[in-house]
Formats: structure tokens, C-alpha cells, sequence
């Protein structure tokens, strides 16, 4: 993940989107493609529940394999300090 994408997901932790990435369209949620293959990240409110992660993966001629998971209100809580002090420590604000 880069910078925007990392802004992206904190954008949604801050309430400001309600999920990361573009929304409609072919896909949702973040996509990045190769010339080895394409994966997608998708992270949204899970209907106040907490967040919803889902990371997809496609290699060139192969098969999908994906990862769901859920995050707890108080998870997304420490995942989203974690994603601020990361970018803190990269631009050493």
C-alpha cells in the first residue's frame, strides 16, 4: 500500500468516507494491477459493526484467492494510530 492508499483507509476511519477507494463501477475499494496479476483491497463500515476488510489477489492465469475479515470498533481504533504514527514516521513529522 502507498500513501494514498493508507489515506484512503484512514479517510474511513475518520468518518469522512464510507469506504476506501473508488466505489461502483467494475470493482470496489482499492486495485492495483501488475504484469504478475491484480489485487484489490476493499475496507468499509460494516454497518455499525466496525469495518470490513476483504484482500483479493489474482495472479496472471491464475485463481482468485481472498481474506475477509472483520474489525472491531476498538480494533479500528488501534489499527487507525497505527496508519497515523506510520506516515508520521515516513515524512518524520
Amino acid at each position: 500500500m502507498g500513501e494514498a492508499d493508507v489515506g484512503e483507509v484512514l479517510a474511513v476511519l475518520n468518518n469522512e468516507k464510507e469506504e476506501a477507494g473508488q466505489t461502483g463501477g467494475k470493482f470496489s475499494g482499492i486495485y492495483h494491477q501488475t504484469v504478475k496479476g491484480s489485487t484489490t483491497f476493499s475496507f468499509k463500515k460494516a454497518d455499525g459493526k466496525g469495518y470490513y476488510i476483504r484482500l483479493a489477489r489474482k495472479p496472471k492465469g491464475g485463481a482468485l484467492t481472498e481474506v475477509k475479515h472483520t474489525l472491531s470498533l476498538g480494533e479500528a481504533q488501534i489499527l487507525k494510530v497505527l496508519l497515523e504514527r506510520a506516515v508520521q514516521q515516513k515524512y518524520q513529522w
